[in-house]
């Protein structure tokens, strides 16, 4: 009831930072192709399996990731929304 109390009194916004960590390796095998605006990524030399479906996805040194909505064959994906950066192809 303590720290319940304490952390309801202060505002401790400034330690919430909103970052990720990886839980499985990251995969880096092969190239993609993705343009902006769009939500289909096609690989050259990649290996999509059903276990990426619901991950995430990032392209080059971009910040920004996107969530894998399906898997349509070895080499192409699906994004649940559509890819913001420059098109990368």
């Amino acid at each position: 009831m303590a720290v319940d109390r304490i952390c309801n009194y202060w505002d401790w916004n400034f330690l919430h930072e909103e970052t990720f960590f990886t839980t499985v390796a990251p995969y880096e095998t092969g190239t993609v192709a993705v343009n902006t605006g769009a939500t289909a990524v096609t690989g050259t030399s990649t290996v999509w399996t059903a276990a990426m479906v619901g991950r995430k996805i990032r392209f080059g040194s971009e910040k920004a990731s996107y969530r894998i909505s399906a898997r349509t064959s070895d080499t192409a994906i699906t994004l649940a929304q559509p890819y913001q950066g420059a098109s990368n192809l």
